[in-house]
């Protein structure tokens, strides 16, 4: 094997075989045993419209650029590339049409007369007589002495049956950090502090329907947190959080059977 050094020539016995190989085939044999991994990118959605003449996109990445510029302690976290934008479309008129038959045919027919209680001790229901109604917006309010905080939940089923989760979560300790109503609870009472809760109705609505594609009970409830910015104890997160009752409405794929 010949080797050149400074110009001049230099024989050194060389027993390894060498091969030669592109820069791409060994980039592909060395990433093909690693997975990749999505990054998680909070998306912000707002509604288009023609009528609006100001570019959206720009000004949202220029504020991007000048609140987490770099060097920032959060510019890691919030930046172009964990922050997009991309438009969402408003209901076009087959959606309000159906959505707004719908309603009126709902109202049309005569809906039986349905139980709105079922507990055994009428004077002990935490709604006061309506506490089988389902798909609604609740607000509990706990008061513990001076101080006064209320948290904003919604039940796509019976109220009824989220209370008793809640009643789980509030009795027993494991159960602590369900929801954020049960971890103040069990902080009032390392305190040894009493409270009392009252629950309430704030709005009922539908949850996620084929014609309109939109769950509305999500969006009632986000604005129910929205709206009362003090004393609240609900995180400023679940605002983003995805609806969870589309994947309820879907039906599971039918299995064929096999012929023999």
């Amino acid at each position: 094997m010949l080797f050149i050094i400074d110009g001049g020539w230099l024989d050194r016995e060389y027993k390894d075989p060498i091969s030669y190989s592109t820069r791409n085939e060994t980039k592909t044999a060395s990433n093909s045993n690693k997975k990749n991994r999505s990054r998680k990118i909070i998306w912000f959605n707002p509604p288009y419209s023609k009528s609006v003449k100001t570019n959206v996109g720009r000004h949202f990445l220029n504020l991007i650029d000048r609140c987490f510029p770099r060097g920032h302690k959060l510019a890691k976290i919030f930046n172009r590339s964990t922050l997009k934008l991309s438009f969402s479309c408003m209901k076009n008129m087959k959606q309000i049409i159906k959505s707004h038959n719908a309603g009126v045919m709902k109202k049309s027919k005569p809906e039986p007369q349905a139980k709105t209680c079922n507990c055994r001790q009428k004077d002990k229901c935490p709604l006061r007589g309506k506490c089988v109604v389902a798909d609604v917006v609740y607000k509990a309010t706990v008061n513990s002495g001076e101080l006064s905080v209320s948290y904003v939940g919604l039940a796509s089923g019976p109220f009824k049956t989220r209370y008793n989760n809640h009643t789980k979560s509030l009795r027993n300790e494991k159960y602590e950090k369900e929801t954020e109503l049960s971890k103040y609870i069990w902080g009032l009472k390392r305190k040894n502090k009493t409270y009392s809760i009252y629950w309430e109705i704030l709005k009922q609505s539908n949850t996620m329907k084929r014609e309109s594609g939109q769950c509305n009970l999500c969006i009632e409830e986000k604005l129910e947190i929205i709206n009362l910015k003090e004393g609240i104890i609900n995180k400023r997160n679940e605002l983003i959080s995805t609806c969870r009752h589309g994947n309820k409405r879907k039906k599971a794929p039918s299995r064929a059977k096999k012929k023999k």
